[in-house]
Formats: structure tokens, sequence, C-alpha cells
């Protein structure tokens, strides 16, 4: 291998992914890694954990990452220093040192731009109680104020998927937890009703979540402590404010020389993570990310993709060509008992996007109902009509194995799998893990049974109630005592062949169970009594539930 001087540009996950590759194929390779902060190679998914004291000293996150780039991959890493010019011609970066203020040349074969994102920026810095997290000095900041004044009311400004991991943090310690975002709805990369489940748990958890919101006065006492935000027609009080909105890449050096930067914001980079100028890549949420799905950019934030873009650009840095394929955007949450996610499209992102799609809904035991503690999933995908191929899926519970699904429905998008795939997975199987028929394999059944016109599901959004319509309940008399749909008929789901007569054909046919399973079969037994207009309405009464209750 060839003795290429590496320059990566930012220490974290990107950045060194990057740098470890590189090493790893190329040993002559002289790899230096130039970041801002005190510290390097730490995983930012512990900083909600380190700021909320379940960490407890620095040292648990930082450990000896620093030690092992010296030691053990002969990595040059410079701290509390900034690029701030790029001279592409001659082939080197000016360095500040912002400690001492002095600056530096280094020279580089290859540059690699991994220095991330940042929150917006905000006049209320000058306040020592409102804070912005970019890296573990921020984060250390926020642990000492709390640790110093004691301040157990955090407010929380975003809905984004960091400030909601940040605020489950602080939930699950004790804190009092307060989230105001301008947005309509929390996690904004699900679908309504998934997003109105989350913001239910965290609204059961005491945390108070206010959506469409601004914040119209920021109240300081004469030391510009912040101590209450006056919103529309409210005020809360409040010890601490986390700023996480407006994230954007940190782009200012690719505009120093002319690197194109995309309509998302970030560096534009080819498969190989290469940007327009030779020699220069660009990695992480500073860079456009490709999505498999959609065929367009977009800016990823997940730390997975980082790692893997770093991966690529430090293996063709030094020397040995790779790809990276692309994203398609899975993103996972646990919020006290409750598990929450989302891979590939939403329904509302692919049909923004033109995809001609079918949404399916269902609820699914975990594992075997007679096995203590078997717990409902709820499982949304998307299917593209024309391909019979998934665009997504959404999914949460709270019991275990919805980590698990989530991953098998990313693996099949990624592998472009149909529905007929999704039915024929051999999954594995005992009682206490899953269900003879998986929920993976009951989702793929019932795509595929709508798309070849056995069943035909709608959900409730898509009646048309003026139109000449029935909707019949087939439950049980106590399900239909407890709950059901004014005006509707009941007639419970075994009785539905000897009471047929009840029912009018030349209506529009809107029936419902539980789950959605019963109103399958009670679909199909009306349609061979030769009904003609009968639907299933898509996971029966428990979706139902969740769209009045979104009202």
């Amino acid at each position: 291998m060839n003795n290429v001087k590496i320059v990566i540009v930012g220490g974290g996950t990107a950045g060194v992914s990057a740098a470890t590759r590189a090493r790893r194929i190329n040993e002559d390779a002289e790899i230096t890694i130039i970041e801002m902060s005190n510290y390097v190679a730490y995983p930012i998914s512990a900083l909600p954990a380190f700021i909320c004291g379940k960490i407890k000293d620095k040292n648990g996150i930082i450990s000896d990452y620093e030690e092992k780039l010296a030691n053990i991959y002969k990595i040059n890493v410079i701290k509390n220093s900034e690029v701030t010019k790029i001279d592409d011609n001659e082939k080197k970066v000016v360095i500040k040192n912002l400690k001492t203020n002095t600056t530096s040349e280094k020279s580089y074969d290859k540059l690699i731009l991994a220095n991330g994102s940042k929150f917006g920026v905000s006049y209320k810095n000058n306040c020592p109680n409102f804070f912005k997290i970019t890296n573990l000095d921020d984060a250390i900041a926020i642990r000492n104020y709390i640790d110093k004044t004691s301040a157990r009311n955090i407010t929380i400004i975003g809905e984004n998927y960091f400030a909601l991991i940040l605020a489950n943090a602080f939930v699950n310690s004790g804190f009092i937890v307060n989230i105001i975002s301008e947005e309509n709805k929390l996690f904004k990369e699900l679908d309504d009703e998934f997003s109105f489940l989350l913001k239910e748990e965290f609204s059961r958890s005491g945390t108070r979540v206010f959506l469409n919101t601004t914040i119209d006065r920021y109240i300081k006492n004469e030391n510009s402590v912040i101590y209450k935000l006056e919103l529309s027609n409210y005020s809360i009080d409040t010890q601490v404010v986390i700023y996480c909105k407006d994230l954007k890449p940190n782009t200012h050096l690719a505009y120093q020389i002319d690197i194109p930067v995309g309509d998302n914001g970030g560096i534009l980079v080819n498969e190989n993570m290469e940007t327009k100028k030779q020699d220069i890549f660009a990695v992480g949420s500073v860079a456009e990310s490709f999505n498999l799905i959609t065929k367009e950019n977009e800016i990823s934030y997940f730390l997975g993709n980082a790692q893997f873009q770093g991966r690529v650009a430090g293996s063709v840095a030094g020397g040995v060509p790779l790809e990276f394929k692309g994203i398609i955007g899975t993103k996972f949450l646990k919020f006290n008992k409750l598990s929450i996610g989302i891979t590939g499209l939403s329904e509302n992102t692919a049909k923004e996007k033109g995809f001609d799609i079918s949404s399916l809904t269902i609820f699914n035991g975990n594992y075997e109902r007679f096995i203590s503690g078997s717990a409902k999933i709820h499982i949304k995908v998307i299917i593209d009509n024309k391909t019979r191929k998934i665009l997504g899926a959404e999914i949460c519970g709270k019991g275990e194995g919805v980590d698990k699904r989530l991953d098998v429905f990313a693996t099949a998008i990624y592998s472009s799998l149909t529905v007929d795939d999704l039915v024929n997975l051999n999954l594995c199987y005992t009682p206490d893990i899953s269900t003879y028929k998986d929920p993976i394999n009951v989702i793929g059944m019932v795509a595929a049974n709508k798309l070849d016109g056995i069943s035909n599901s709608v959900t409730l959004s898509e009646i048309n109630f003026d139109e000449d319509l029935l909707i019949l309940d087939i439950r049980t008399k106590i399900e239909y005592q407890k709950e059901h749909l004014l005006n509707s008929l009941w007639i419970p789901l075994d009785e539905i062949r000897k009471r047929i007569g009840e029912i009018p054909k030349e209506k529009i046919i809107y029936i419902y169970g539980h789950v959605g399973l019963r109103g399958y079969v009670a679909e199909r037994i009306l349609k061979g009594a030769g009904f003609q207009k009968v639907y299933n309405i898509n996971g029966g009464i428990t979706s139902i539930k969740i769209s009045e209750n979104m009202k």
C-alpha cells in the first residue's frame, strides 16, 4: 500500500469509522483526525443517558477509545482544533487551535469531511440554562448545570428523534419533562396514528407535550436564567431549556471551495462518498444520502448510516474500492414499555412521492396467547400495488419482539421482497417467542389477499358515510355491549349464515371485528353468498378507536 495522507475533519461516528477502516486496509497511510471538541470516538447515543445521570461519569462514555486510536490504529488525533479553510489546489487545510488561537497547515492526499451537523442558532445562547447538544462538551455542560442547581424541570424544544431519546432518558430518571414543538406531531417520520400512540405514552408518563406551539417569550431573572416560557394562551415553569430543532449540515467548508450542495442542504456525493472535488469525500449527516426506495437524496442522522458511509470513504481513500448502497430510513424508539419504529416509507410519504399503494394494518400476538406476558404488536405495512414490494413498515407494542419484526421488515425492504415473500419466510418459532404464523407472515397474507382481490380492506377514513351503506359488527354480544359504532347492525360471526337475510345486498357493507381477522372471515362468507360490495375495516374496532381518539 502507498503512504497516502488522509485527513479527516470530525471525530464522530463517521470520521472514526473512516479512519479505522482506512488503517485496516492500508498500514502505510498517514491518518489524522481533526476534532473541534475535547473528545473523539465516543458514541453520541450515550449522551442522553449521561446528561440525566444514568451514566455516572464521562469516563463511562469515552472509555479508552482515544488510546486505541493512537496505540492500535496508529491514528493521529488533533483535538480542540477547527479546520477553517481548505486549499484544494495545494491540497492542504488550515487548522485553528481553539485554545491557543494559533493556526497551522496540514497537507493531504485524501480529505474526508465528517463534521456532521448542528442545531439552529438561537439568540438565547447567553442564558446559563439554555443549551444545545452537538458533542460531549455540551452534554458535560448540561450535566454540570443540573448537578450544580439540582434542576428537575426540563424543557426540550423539538420533536425529532434525538429530542425524543433525550426526553425518554429524563423521564426514566424521574425528571419533569416538557416537550414543545411547532410541528403537529411527534416523530414526524411516523404516520399520524403511530405518532398519536407515542404522544399518548409520553402523556401517561406525566410528560407535557405541546404541539403546534411556539414560544412567545422567554422570561428570565436578573441573572438571565430562564424560569418561565410563555406559550400561546399558556405559560410553563422550567429550570433547563434544551434546544433540539433545526438540525442542519455543517457545509461551510464545502461552500468555501464550491463543492455542490443538494436541495436538502447536504453535500452531494456519489456511491463512493466522493464529492465533485477530486480526492475530497463527505460522510455522515454533512452529506446527502441516496434513498433506495424513492431514488432521491435526503439527509440521514442515523448513526448506522454514518458508520457505513465512513467505512466506504475510508476504504476508497485507503485504496480499496467500496460502494455505499443507500438508505431506507430505519428508526426505533423505546419509551417506558412502548417500543415503536419505522423502516422505509410511511403511508403519507409514499403518497407524497406518487406511489400507487395499499396500506394494511394488523394486531397480532408477539407470541402464543397461552404464554404468560403475551402482548399485541401493531403492524402497518405500505405495499406497492404494481410490484407487490414492501415500501415501508411501522410497528409498535409493549411486549417483546417489536424490534425483531422491524429488523425483518428492514431486511425485506432492502432486499426488494414482495408480500408473497413475507408469506413464505421461514422464521424461527417456539411458543414463547412467536406465534406459529409469525406476525410477519400474517401481514404478508393480509396484503396478498388484498392485492389478489380476495379481500377488500379499507380504513375508517376511506368510508364515505353519505353513501347507501351498512356498518356490520360481527363480534360477540359482550364485545358489542362494551363498545360499538353508532347505527351499526350487530350479527355475531357464528350467526351470519343463518341470519344472512337481515343484510341488504344492495347496500355497501362495511364489516368490523376486533382486529380484522373475524371481519375477513365474515367478508368471505358474504361474498360467497353473492354480496358484491363488501369491505373489511382494516384493524377492526382497535384501529377505529385509535382513529376516533385522535380527533
